[in-house]
């Protein structure tokens, strides 16, 4: 991996989702639906990576000031999020009308107090995040923080994979966290027309949303236990417990072959 590549690239993706940033706000202070503000979290949680990633070539009080407000973004939307995730399943699921509505009904005012709150950032600190400091060593800096957050995350990540499904729902949250900035960062090393054929990236891919899913479940039983009373849902908890299930063999599987691919690649996968 060349610095003066995985630099351009950085740059170019930092400043194509800062453009985005306030767009993706405004359009979700409009409507707020399901998609909008999982593309808002999306496009956050990949702009903070590469906040992170460059954090030394960024003017420190700019950084700071982004990752809070980003931070509370993240926080606000939570909750409204986590009932979206929800309501997807419920659709999906006979018989599960009832409960749907139930949740719709608490979503809507979790929605209405997160959007009073929500704001784009100032543009002041968006305006300070687009200089980079450093000057000719600045693409060497990049490339070696890159690597080192790579290396740091593959570690984590091996050293988690064969107790797996003994972690706490916490530790697993994290779990795929590290996953997603380990494929967030990947990707940063590869042209966009390589991602597809990275071997090492598909199945980085896959195991994050193997977990992710896993995950989604969660919330969707969590919703049962909140919302259902008073609701008759022992189908649909059947239905939940029998889809865990699957997907705990899915994620089996994912982790699995994770491990292979990040063994036949030997000790450097990454340059």
């Amino acid at each position: 991996m060349k610095p003066k590549r995985i630099f351009r690239r950085w740059q170019q993706r930092r400043q194509r989702l800062q453009a985005a940033l306030r767009a993706l706000v405004e359009q979700c202070r409009r409507t707020g639906n399901a998609e909008q503000v999982h593309e808002l979290r999306v496009g956050l949680r990949r702009l903070r990576l590469f906040v992170r990633v460059g954090r030394s070539l960024l003017e420190p009080r700019a950084v700071a000031q982004f990752r809070q407000w980003a931070h509370g973004v993240s926080k606000l939307t939570s909750p409204v999020r986590d009932l979206d995730v929800a309501i997807e399943w419920l659709r999906n699921e006979p018989n599960a009308s009832v409960l749907a509505k139930i949740c719709r009904r608490s979503r809507d005012p979790q929605w209405r107090k997160a959007r009073c709150r929500l704001r784009p950032p100032p543009e002041s600190v968006l305006s300070e995040l687009g200089k980079v400091l450093g000057g000719p060593k600045a693409p060497a800096r990049l490339a070696k923080r890159v690597r080192k957050l790579e290396r740091r995350h593959e570690a984590a990540v091996r050293a988690v994979l064969p107790g797996f499904f003994g972690l706490s729902a916490n530790d697993r949250h994290e779990f795929r966290r590290t996953l997603r900035w380990w494929r967030y960062l990947r990707e940063l090393g590869l042209a966009r027309g390589e991602h597809s054929r990275d071997k090492l990236l598909r199945a980085l891919v896959a195991a994050q949303e193997a977990t992710g899913d896993q995950q989604n479940l969660a919330l969707a039983r969590a919703a049962l236990v909140r919302h259902g009373k008073g609701v008759s849902g022992t189908e649909l908890r059947r239905q939940l417990r029998l889809e865990q299930a699957q997907q705990a063999d899915r994620i089996r599987e994912a982790l699995a072959a994770l491990a292979r691919r990040r063994k036949a690649m030997g000790s450097d996968p990454y340059y």
